[in-house]
């Protein structure tokens, strides 16, 4: 992702906020990635343009994904790494095809770990667990994504445009103010 593509971003979901017609938010990508990080050089320099750091660029969108009152999934249908697999832990639900995997880079790539992530992801599965992942690095598969608890399913790439079409019926079907009443408990 480069700076202009975290700015859309940003706005795309803003604009699902305040849409009453939107109820639920998908994140995806392709089988090819889901997202394979941030384009460290670009939004280091865009952010310093703006006298900040380039981690704020990008803990934007990804505080914009937990502040909002819409459900937000994450479709992982393909590799998630650096960015790509924050913006998956701070999302309400996440499921993840099979075959795709969580890469956690910031350790080989001299990266620490944005401040959003860092904090819900204890949360998740638990601080050693936590600290495992951020410090020593490497590849969850799908399967040990949702045995950890970052993930709800893993779900057949067969099965996968079937599986999130009932998903967004499902939740188009709920509940709007319930949903955004039960999504902070």
């Amino acid at each position: 992702l480069r700076p202009q593509d975290l700015a859309l971003l940003n706005e795309l979901l803003m604009q699902c906020q305040f849409d009453p017609a939107v109820k639920v938010v998908f994140l995806t990508g392709d089988t090819a990635a889901f997202c394979a990080g941030a384009d460290l050089k670009a939004v280091n320099a865009a952010a310093r343009d703006r006298g900040i750091e380039g981690s704020e660029l990008a803990s934007e969108v990804l505080q914009r994904i937990v502040t909002m009152s819409k459900i937000v999934i994450a479709a992982v249908s393909g590799p998630a790494s650096g960015l790509g697999h924050h913006i998956a832990t701070v999302c309400d639900l996440a499921v993840i095809r099979a075959g795709a995997s969580f890469h956690y880079t910031g350790p080989e790539k001299g990266i620490p770990s944005l401040q959003l992530g860092a904090l819900v992801l204890p949360m998740m599965i638990g601080v050693k667990r936590a600290k495992e992942l951020l410090i020593r690095g490497g590849v969850l598969s799908a399967e040990r994504a949702v045995e950890l608890g970052l993930a709800n399913a893993v779900v057949p790439a067969a099965e996968w445009d079937a599986h999130l079409d009932a998903l967004a019926a499902e939740f188009t079907a709920r509940h709007p103010q319930v949903m955004a009443l039960d999504k902070y408990q």
